[in-house]
């Protein structure tokens, strides 16, 4: 009577059995099933083995400790935007450095480096001990050697710019010699000749000593004490246009005639 095998069940023949072939292949194809499982976990197991040695081996081999960050024949670390510090950079890769103000500087500086405060655009280099700026400023001052304040510079620009006499100065404050002066009348307007041909009113006002190609200063004479008749007066004068200087005489001229006296005073500079 046949009988089979514990662990895959393998036909055994009696040993009065005929021998069938069918039994022979059925235990032939159980134990190529089962060698071929086999063989399949014997090479899973040892490719995950090799990979897991391959992944150890590798992480033993770039793994760094931490003594060597940053340190000499160590490695360089990365800031916060990824990028290596300068103080791990050689100097000509970060020749110049900057900082928001000179009082920010390394209390010890390198020699082959440029600080620049940006507060005040001025590049400093390190002596050995101390800090020396290499882009002078410009120093203030009222020398040769020294620049004009800005501030004082624009107020005089801006006074060079007005017009008139802002300080009210005299011929007096600038030294001009008064040779003459003197003083006189204008009579009412029907006492003017005239008109001329540009449809004016003149008159001729003895004025000794002036020449044709003097300046004359004239101006009208008010009586303060006599507001309305200043007034009057004044009105009258608005109606001079000209006044020409000639051979001892003013030559005054008038758009239309003047219904008042008017008091006048000149004085003569050369």
């Amino acid at each position: 009577m046949s009988t089979t095998t514990p662990n895959y069940g393998l036909t055994k023949p009696d040993g009065n059995d005929y021998y069938n072939i069918s039994i022979f292949n059925n235990n032939a194809d159980i134990l190529d099933s089962q060698l071929k499982e086999n063989a399949d976990a014997v090479s899973a197991a040892s490719i995950a083995a090799a990979a897991a040695q391959n992944a150890a081996e590798a992480a033993a081999t770039n793994s760094i400790s931490l003594t060597e960050k940053g340190a000499f024949n160590g490695v360089a670390e990365l800031d916060e935007n990824g990028r290596v510090p300068s103080t791990q950079l050689p100097s000509y890769v970060d020749d110049v450095l900057e900082y928001d103000t000179s009082a920010g500087f390394p209390s010890t500086g390198e020699s082959a480096k440029i600080y620049v405060a940006l507060d005040t655009n001025l590049a400093y280099r390190w002596s050995g001990s101390a800090y020396i700026e290499i882009s002078p400023g410009v120093a203030l001052g009222e020398t040769s050697s020294t620049a004009y304040r800005g501030d004082r510079g624009k107020t005089a620009y801006e006074h060079s710019q007005k017009t008139g006499n802002p300080h009210g100065v005299t011929l007096t404050d600038i030294g001009a010699a008064i040779y003459l002066s003197g003083t006189g009348t204008l009579p009412v307007g029907t006492s003017w000749s005239g008109p001329d041909t540009e449809g004016y009113y003149y008159y001729a006002l003895t004025a000794t000593g002036v020449t044709d190609y003097d300046e004359v200063d004239v101006t009208r004479v008010l009586d303060m004490t006599d507001m309305d008749a200043s007034d009057t007066i004044q009105e009258a004068w608005n109606l001079i246009v000209d006044c020409a200087p000639g051979a001892d005489t003013l030559t005054f001229y008038a758009a239309e005639q003047t219904a008042v006296v008017i008091p006048i005073s000149w004085k003569l500079v050369r």
